[in-house]
């Protein structure tokens, strides 16, 4: 492999500063990692200066093909010995640190993410050590391998990765059925997913194994998928056209930095296929920050590179700086409303709804605070507000609760038909849980409609417990009751 020296002119270049990023990044995490370790963290609950555990290994599975790459290079390289040896030790440290973080993670994706990328860096240094070539036949099995390794990695948490496949299904049936936009819809995927998931379980019976696999996902677990339902074809259309000029870029590029690029691009590829890396966002900032330097080798010359990459670096600063604000502002008024929820739980109250109502500006696209405040609402007799901002609500997510709540709703002020529509509604949307099914049984006999009510009681008596519970069967212990009545 023929390398350019033009880079190496200039003390400050493309490979220098994408070096001091990404090790001002891996030292940061770490550093703060070591932190929550000793303050009494598990491995498994670190999150470095993410908000998440999986989150911290997503970005940490993009970073180490590079450091990788950059580790090799540093024991390889003659002169200065002293210098490159040390270095090449504390990023050796870095590998093995991050190994560990990965493996506690659990994250299957990051596991492929991080073999994947580290298989093409070392694929670079094969063929510039040994003239070695790669063939189509290589290719092809580089092409194969991640989905292999899925695979392989599949029995770890099978019913996790179960769950994952029938939202691929249910969202390719969807849009292959017509419901695919050109542009952005108004709806996001977890609404999506939730009408196309009640769809689906309503058209006819399911395997219990479907059936118990289901819930109420915010992600596709694919990015592709998601783009494709939230932002339409075009969209989608556009990220795929990037993605091949940012690989053929890579691909045409003589510049040693494309090396490290290459394994962390693949990393990105794969992480946005069997994860959710942009709806996070350190993970997204990360991305955008190698995918820019991608970009930036198609530049030829280097000082207009080095230009264009301090200013986007910038750029992209300022938003994550700007996003973790507005993040930590958004967790900052939910710990209010959980907190006004626990005071709900006692009794609800003219104050808490006043606080609930103070909160509306910041959280009013957040399910979980509209379903708190409907709660509230619905519990103090307000039955309209209650139903105005679940319908308000309603292209915001899919979960079954908001239909549970609605029609709870509708049968206090004795819209039987419509209350039935919604908790029929719920119970379609994740078929494992009784609960809505419960409370149609329970307002069939509560109207004296006797006769419906064992019906629905009867399915719920056949109805296996995903996870035993007293609730679960208290409830089948109440329509057994109704069964044997005469």
């Amino acid at each position: 492999m023929v390398l350019s020296q033009q880079s190496m002119s200039y003390k400050i270049n493309t490979q220098s500063l994408f070096y001091s990023i990404l090790l001002v990044f891996v030292t940061t995490e770490l550093i703060v990692t070591a932190g929550q370790l000793i303050s009494g963290y598990n491995l498994s609950y670190v999150k470095g200066t993410t908000t998440g555990f999986v989150e911290f290994s997503l970005c940490l599975a993009m970073c180490m093909p590079a450091l990788l790459h950059l580790t090799v290079k540093l024991f390889a390289r003659k002169k200065p010995r002293w210098f490159s040896r040390t270095v090449g030790g504390v990023t050796l440290l870095y590998l093995i640190c991050i190994a560990a973080i990965i493996i506690a993670s659990r994250s299957r994706a990051s596991w492929v993410a991080a073999i994947m990328g580290g298989m093409v860096v070392g694929f670079f240094h094969l063929s510039s050590r040994l003239n070695f070539h790669l063939r189509v036949w290589h290719k092809i099995a580089l092409l194969l391998l991640p989905a292999l390794l899925a695979g392989a990695f599949y029995s770890i948490k099978k019913d996790s990765a179960d769950g994952r496949m029938l939202i691929w299904k249910i969202t390719v049936q969807e849009l292959t059925s017509g419901n695919i936009t050109l542009l952005p819809r108004e709806d996001n995927f977890s609404a999506f997913i939730g009408q196309a998931q009640e769809e689906y379980f309503s058209a006819k019976e399911r395997p219990w194994q479907e059936q118990k696999i289901a819930g109420s996902p915010d992600d596709a677990y694919n990015e592709y998928l998601q783009i494709l339902v939230e932002d339409g074809l075009v969209a989608f259309m556009a990220v795929l056209l990037l993605l091949l000029l940012l690989a053929n870029t890579l691909r045409k590029s003589r510049e040693e930095t494309k090396v490290p690029l290459a394994g962390s691009f693949v990393a990105i590829v794969i992480l946005t296929f069997f994860s959710y890396p942009l709806r996070c966002t350190t993970s997204l900032t990360l991305a955008v920050v190698f995918l820019i330097t991608c970009g930036a080798l198609a530049l030829r010359q280097e000082k207009t590179r080095i230009v264009s990459l301090c200013f986007a670096y910038i750029g992209v600063i300022c938003w994550f700086a700007y996003q973790l604000r507005e993040d930590r502002r958004l967790e900052r008024a939910l710990d209010q409303s959980r907190h006004i929820e626990i005071l709900c739980n006692s009794k609800v109250t003219d104050n808490l709804l006043r606080c609930y109502y103070n909160l509306f500006p910041f959280l009013n696209d957040k399910p979980e605070y509209i379903i708190a405040y409907s709660k509230a609402l619905l519990d103090q007799k307000k039955y309209k507000r209650c139903i105005k901002m679940l319908h308000q609500a309603k292209h915001l997510s899919g979960d079954p609760v908001f239909p549970i709540v609605e029609g709870k709703c509708m049968e206090q002020q004795k819209l039987y038909a419509d209350a039935e529509r919604l908790y029929l509604k719920a119970y379609y949307r994740v078929p494992h849980r009784i609960y809505p099914l419960y409370l149609l049984m329970s307002m069939y006999r509560d109207q004296g409609r006797i006769g419906k009510a064992k019906v629905v009681a009867a399915k719920i008596s056949r109805i296996r417990p995903k996870i035993p519970s007293a609730e679960f069967s208290a409830m089948q212990d109440s329509a057994r009751v109704l069964m044997s009545l005469r």
